[in-house]
């Protein structure tokens, strides 16, 4: 029963990439939220206003995520498997990159939508 025990700890001590991952997920959801709980729901201008602003916010929560993410892989060297540590954080970190490029094209959309509404009620 002792090894076992010992084998327990020794695995409970090591690094383990997802539930960091987990974590961090769970942090970029918070930040994003907080950040648009606080900066954009008193945005009442209208609702491309506060879009656009709901997608900055979850630009800013990926950047914070990939930094989080980047400082997590020193701790991949005292796994068993290293490799698979680090291909398991870059995928998680490239998931966030996809995050702020789907967010700026989102952005992209809702300033042609607000231009196009803009010129609208210009024209009536």
């Amino acid at each position: 029963m002792e090894i076992v025990d010992k084998y327990l700890n020794i695995l409970q001590e090591q690094y383990n990439p997802s539930v960091a991952t987990t974590n961090i997920h769970g942090e970029y959801q918070n930040a994003w939220t907080e950040c648009f709980d606080s900066k954009c729901s008193k945005e009442t201008d209208n609702k491309y206003t506060k879009n656009y602003c709901k997608t900055e916010c979850k630009i800013a929560a990926a950047n914070a995520a990939i930094t989080r993410l980047n400082a997590q892989s020193s701790n991949c060297t005292g796994t068993r498997d290293p490799k698979k540590c680090i291909d398991s954080l870059r995928s998680a970190t490239d998931s966030y990159k996809d995050k702020i490029t789907s967010a700026r094209e989102m952005q992209d959309t809702i300033a042609s939508k607000e231009a196009e509404f803009r010129r609208k009620e210009v024209e009536v």
